[in-house]
């Protein structure tokens, strides 16, 4: 009886097949949640910096309602009254530069739609390709004009990018400098 008992223990020494399945099942589940996670997280950040983009802009909007031009708007002027507060992107209160969150320049500046000075626009550096549309797209609402690298992709709200032209102008590789123009009123 004690030898049967022993090569009983000795047998059951291993996984079972199935074991090994369910551990294959499951980690194949974690892997392919963690690959629709990194996704998610990508077009969240896109989400998160077009929103920043947009409440910038709004609050520039706020400020220079009133104001004959926007010929003082300024990375110093906006870092000084506090534009970029809770935009989360880095901001450099004695040099006056500012970082988005790809970690390009951001550059503020007056701009002109039918008289001078009538507008202000933002300038991204270094956006990279991959995140370039979805901020486009989202930005596009709100912006007067959309200019991705050289090409303009929405020259007045009336005639909105496209899906198409914002892709191609993002391009396939490396990092491109978006331009947003917006108008003094929302």
């Amino acid at each position: 009886m004690k030898q049967a008992i022993r090569k009983q223990t000795m047998r059951q020494r291993g996984f079972t097949l199935i074991e090994l399945s369910i551990v294959l099942v499951i980690i194949g589940v974690l892997a392919l949640m963690g690959t629709r996670g990194v996704g998610l997280y990508t077009a969240t950040k896109d989400e998160s910096e077009a929103q920043n983009v947009n409440r910038i802009m709004m609050a520039l909007q706020t400020k220079y309602r009133y104001d004959q031009n926007t010929s003082t708007v300024t990375n110093a002027v906006a870092i000084n009254t506090g534009v970029f507060d809770r935009s989360g992107w880095t901001v450099d209160p004695v040099a006056f530069t500012i970082l988005h969150s790809f970690n390009g320049t951001v550059t503020l500046a007056p701009a002109t739609i039918a008289v001078a000075n009538d507008a202000f626009k933002m300038t991204m550096a270094s956006v990279p390709y991959k995140n370039c549309g979805d901020i486009a797209r989202t930005v596009a609402n709100n912006a007067y004009t959309v200019t991705i690298g050289a090409t303009i992709v929405q020259a007045t709200p009336s005639a909105p990018a496209t899906g198409a032209t914002i892709d191609t102008a993002c391009g396939t590789a490396g990092t491109v400098s978006m331009i947003y123009v917006y108008t003094k009123t929302p």
